[in-house]
């Protein structure tokens, strides 16, 4: 947690919108992606990224200077993409 900051859990209506956001980007394939998978949602990219972003924040911690706000962050969104994926990926 970075200091000074604080952080209130997201609500029902915010993670569905984020989650909703989220399959919208995702649905539209990036240009250097042909041949590629097409679509994709959050509740099956977040399995995949969710290691990857705990990695950068392990990694990232120990860059001086940006490390110190930066692995506090990318922490966070690896909480806030858990307390998403449980709540609306689980349903499915």
């Amino acid at each position: 947690m970075v200091k000074g900051v604080i952080m209130a859990a997201p609500s029902q209506e915010a993670i569905q919108q984020f989650r909703a956001h989220v399959d919208a980007v995702l649905a539209e394939p990036p240009s250097f992606a042909a041949g590629g998978p097409q679509t994709a949602d959050f509740c099956t990219l977040w399995p995949t990224a969710k290691p990857i972003l705990q990695a950068a924040g392990g990694i990232i911690g120990f860059i001086p200077g940006v490390g110190a706000g930066a692995a506090p962050i990318l922490n966070a969104l690896v909480s806030v993409g858990d307390q998403i994926y449980n709540s609306t990926c689980g349903k499915q």
